[in-house]
């Protein structure tokens, strides 16, 4: 296991014998298969040990995903354990954000004892990926979106822009979202595969596209009658196009039949 994704190294490059506790970097050249990751690469990192230690005034910039939730003045940020006191700065949230699963971004400084001290952490992320949909049916916490289950959180930011015969909603929230509702979220997807929204805006539906921004999992060429966008199945529907794992690309198409049909694709 590694976080919440089940690993399959048995075809893996290594030059190391694996145990509970060592801290890797694991590499695929494959998309997940549900929660499962068929490494092509397994690296030890930082001497197999996550943390940092640092010597009395050194600045540390950390981002990424709450590992423990925020304990007395205490929370963990990839594993590095990180202190609060009075003068911690917080942007788009406060103390009371830090909760395990968030996503943050954290610049501090060590103090006299190595102690990782937190002068500010901003609670807003950018999202590596932009869905464009209707919004299909929500649950506790999600709505889904072109077959796809997102995480509505404490850091989602909540925009309502629609005002087609309506008023937007001031104070809006995950309570105002209903079936049918057109919203553009900004995505990214977490150590244990799921998808988190870090902003989502409700629109008028009129003149807008089901669209999805994202980087492909695995190559794709112009002769591909289908491919995978962020979990989405795409049918290329002949405008198929040649881009490299790692190419960010757009599809606009329509959405029937638990399938994407492009209309345009382009990177």
């Amino acid at each position: 296991m590694l976080g919440g994704l089940t690993v399959d190294y048995s075809g893996a490059q290594t030059e190391i014998t694996l145990a509970d506790g060592l801290y890797v970097e694991v590499k695929s050249t494959q998309p997940l298969t549900g929660s499962t990751l068929i490494a092509s690469k397994v690296e030890m990192q930082e001497d197999g040990k996550k943390g940092e230690a640092g010597t009395e005034g050194e600045e540390l910039e950390l981002q990424g995903v709450v590992t423990t939730g925020l304990s007395g003045e205490a929370f963990g940020l990839n594993g590095q354990t990180v202190m609060i006191n009075g003068d911690t700065e917080f942007e788009h949230g406060t103390d009371a954000s830090l909760l395990a699963g968030t996503f943050v971004k954290m610049e501090g400084e060590f103090n006299q004892d190595g102690v990782l001290v937190a002068k500010s952490v901003n609670f807003e992320n950018e999202g590596d990926n932009q869905i464009k949909a209707f919004v299909t049916s929500k649950g506790d916490g999600t709505i889904n979106v072109l077959g796809l289950t997102i995480n509505i959180n404490n850091s989602t930011t909540m925009v309502d822009e629609q005002d087609e015969g309506v008023v937007p909603v001031r104070y809006f929230s995950l309570a105002d979202i209903h079936d049918n509702d057109y919203v553009q979220l900004d995505v990214y997807r977490d150590d244990a595969g799921n998808l988190i929204a870090t902003r989502l805006q409700r629109d008028d539906a009129a003149g807008h596209v089901t669209e999805v921004q994202a980087k492909l999992d695995a190559e794709i060429t112009a002769g591909d009658a289908r491919f995978t966008l962020l979990g989405v199945t795409v049918i290329t529907n002949g405008h198929g196009i040649d881009a490299l794992s790692g190419d960010e690309i757009t599809v606009q198409g329509d959405f029937n039949n638990g399938a994407l049909t492009a209309s345009v694709i382009g990177n």
